[in-house]
């Protein structure tokens, strides 16, 4: 019975956060002033569907989105289908914990010549059953001329002061 509660509040809150959230990057944000123009669009496209599919739990999109370095590393080259099928068991048992909406606050650049850029941000977080306020970031690599996400996490303790989350 508490399985079925808790997917049911993770639905509700992801039907409410679908309509309400706002986890896309606009185009016009001041932040992506320091990507490189021809880089703008595919990336900010990236990040798009990354936060689309994460809050959405399309998590075979979403797996697809990622470099090999992080499917080797962090998933332990768990292939797409292993990596659906955790990830739904997890969602089931209410253990997911997904950036539900993100306000970006800042774009760095990582590495200038081969590309790498790390979008800093605010997000809300479903996590434990709810969701929490705090700072999320997503790093991106170009693999092969293709943008990939290279890492992302969240409950970051070691921010700079003008990048920290407060509520």
């Amino acid at each position: 019975m508490h399985k079925h509660c808790s997917l049911l509040l993770a639905l509700s809150l992801l039907a409410f956060f679908s309509v309400t959230g706002s986890a896309q990057i606009a185009p016009t944000d001041k932040s992506l002033e320091a990507l490189r123009d021809h880089d703008r669009a595919p990336v900010t496209q990236l990040v798009n569907d990354f936060l689309q599919y994460q809050r959405s739990q399309q998590w075979g999109l979403l797996y697809d989105l990622f470099s090999s370095t992080y499917i080797r590393l962090e998933t332990r080259s768990e292939k797409r289908f292993d990596y659906v099928e955790k990830q739904q068991a997890l969602t089931a048992e209410g253990r997911t914990m997904y950036i539900v909406d993100f306000t970006l606050r800042r774009v760095l650049v990582t590495d200038p010549f081969d590309g790498q850029y790390s979008f800093a941000g605010c997000a809300n977080v479903f996590r434990d059953g709810e969701i929490q306020f705090t700072n999320a970031h997503l790093d991106l690599i170009l693999e092969k001329d293709v943008w990939r996400i290279a890492d992302y996490g969240m409950f970051a303790t070691c921010q700079p002061p003008d990048l920290e989350c407060k509520k």
